[in-house]
């Protein structure tokens, strides 16, 4: 009797041991498949549906949206190989929307641990940092690992020089921020040594070559203002203002480095004037220099709406060409500017055609465009392009615009957004119109 109960606590102890560690072999691996990625087509088409909706977001409202479905699939996924992913784009689009510094840091640095060696997630955390003014020891960091992680990429691939270049400027930027001015300057001053070295080779075009380089004299600017700098500031604001291609944040520099160096605005419209008519020269004299003469390619696409448009058919006017995608961001900057020019020109003889090289299915990509029409450029003719009359018309990037006279040259282009586009587009449209007047 006493061997049984013995023998009965021996299996009981046994039991029990074996039940223990059965509890605790499910708990790693239920830990373990915690922790394990998960992939799937499921998880690639959630993660396309938002982010796809965040890129087409055009306010703060869409962005907000946009989030929301991000934030649903991390929910729902958890354990996503595209986890990092997910957190990088959380982190841009949050910083559009959000102010809260420590709430940005905490998403910034959950991308970081995930994405440690993500070559523009450092960049992007960066600028955000300096927009707002925060951080300014971890923006130090993180600006120069940014440039680190270029360098790298440069030793291997021969490439990454113009990212260099960029992202020396904003380790600039970050010195500045953290208040080591004469640092700041020296790395900007090299940045816009290095930018202005490059050969055309290195961009797409002598335009973009000469945005780069504006781009990284407006930063240089900034910072002369920043440190009270009137001397320098004023001299390099009036060479921008008049023969920068940039526009939209020099005549306010200029303003205020002529009240710094001169104590007051006492005479600023006479100083205004006389540079804003010697851009407005250069600017003209550029233009008649692009002036081109080539045969337009002939197609004939249908419009949104099932109808056929051809070159041929509109032989005998002025067209304007626009080629845009609904994930351009320049180019949903540039349909409005189109469609105010169509307005302003609307007794004259002159086509305006948008055609869209979205890669969706039909339905949707119809959809896209109706929503685009409605929302920027209502007047336009929208075309439902393809592959091959982009390689028709030879260029690689977008916005691409050009302009076909009534005999079917192609007498102006321009690849990219300038900020002078819709004053240039009005010029030379004039310039053919008087020609054709006077034919």
């Amino acid at each position: 009797m006493l061997k049984l109960k013995v023998e009965m606590t021996y299996r009981e102890s046994q039991i029990k041991v074996i039940g223990f560690l059965f509890v605790i072999l499910m708990s790693l691996i239920s830990n373990a498949s915690a922790g394990t990625q998960t992939h799937s087509k499921e998880e690639v088409k959630r993660f396309s549906e938002a982010t796809k909706q965040l890129g087409l977001a055009r306010g703060t409202e869409e962005r907000w949206d946009g989030i929301l479905a991000l934030e649903k699939f991390r929910a729902e996924f958890p354990q996503t190989f595209l986890k990092g992913d997910t957190a990088e784009t959380l982190f841009r689009f949050y910083s559009m929307v959000v102010d809260d510094p420590e709430f940005l840091l905490r998403l910034a640095e959950e991308a970081i641990a995930l994405l440690p060696n993500r070559n523009g997630l450092y960049e992007q955390v960066v600028r955000v940092f300096i927009d707002k003014r925060i951080f300014p020891d971890r923006t130090l960091v993180y600006a120069q690992k940014s440039l680190e992680l270029a360098e790298q990429m440069h030793a291997k691939t021969g490439d990454y020089q113009r990212r260099i270049i960029r992202r020396r400027g904003l380790l600039s930027q970050a010195y500045q921020l953290a208040k080591q001015p004469e640092k700041a300057l020296e790395g900007m001053k090299r940045s816009l040594q290095e930018t202005e070295a490059l050969s055309v080779t290195a961009f797409p075009d002598q335009a973009a070559r000469q945005y780069a380089v504006d781009g990284v004299r407006l930063d240089l600017l900034r910072l002369y203002i920043e440190q009270e700098q009137w001397g320098p500031a004023y001299e390099l604001a009036c060479h921008l203002l008049k023969a920068s291609v940039i526009r939209k944040y020099v005549p306010e520099l200029w303003s205020r480095a002529y009240i710094g160096k001169f104590g007051s605005a006492e005479g600023i419209i006479d100083a205004y004037a006389d540079l804003k008519a010697d851009w407005e020269e250069r600017r003209k004299a550029r233009l008649v220099k692009k002036r081109i003469k080539r045969p337009a390619p002939t197609f004939t696409l249908k419009t949104i709406q099932g109808e056929p448009v051809s070159m041929d058919a509109l032989k005998g006017k002025v067209v304007v060409v626009n080629f845009w995608a609904g994930w351009c961001g320049p180019c949903l900057e540039e349909l409005p500017q189109l469609e105010a020019l169509k307005r302003t020109l609307r007794q004259k003889s002159v086509a305006f055609l948008a055609i869209n090289l979205d890669t969706q299915d039909e339905k949707e990509r119809k959809d896209l465009i109706w929503g685009r029409k409605a929302q920027l450029a209502p007047s336009l003719t929208y075309l439902l392009g393809n592959e091959e009359v982009q390689q028709k018309f030879g260029f690689a990037n977008l916005p691409y615009t050009c302009i076909v006279d009534p005999k079917g040259y192609i007498r102006y282009e321009q690849t990219g957004l300038r900020s002078d586009f819709k004053a240039s587009m009005k010029d030379q449209l004039t310039w053919l119109l008087g020609m054709s007047i006077a034919k």
